[in-house]
């Protein structure tokens, strides 16, 4: 069993945090995120995967992947709901399937909450 871990962006404060504790209100909705009300931050789950460099690559991350028709295209990782998955979308708003294969391939550069330098 994968323990899944999260990151959430401090709307207000325009800051990255790692999420430490979660409350769950009764109707299954998230009311606190680090003794904080849910409403102020957004939340981003971790992929599971690392980037070629080894870092963590959330949900909202940017990333070149540098193979073939991707070579250095910027493409945003996102939770497809409908495929209960992750995937890259390219520039082209063309979706794949996020894996290994294409983890081991990409190199954060930045989320869609930062901007990147």
């Amino acid at each position: 069993m994968m323990n899944t871990k999260f990151r959430a962006w401090d709307k207000d404060s325009k800051w990255m945090d790692e999420v430490g504790d979660i409350s769950w209100a009764c109707d299954g909705t998230i009311s606190y995120i680090n003794g904080c009300l849910a409403d102020d931050f957004i939340l981003m789950q971790s992929t599971g995967l690392p980037d070629k460099n080894g870092k963590e690559i959330y949900d909202g991350d940017i990333v070149e992947v540098l193979y073939r028709d991707y070579e250095n295209e910027k493409s945003i990782i996102e939770w497809d709901k409908r495929k209960c998955r992750f995937v890259l979308i390219d520039e082209d708003k063309n979706r794949y399937s996020f894996d290994e294969t294409l983890s081991a391939m990409a190199v954060v550069i930045g989320n869609i909450h930062e901007v990147t330098k």
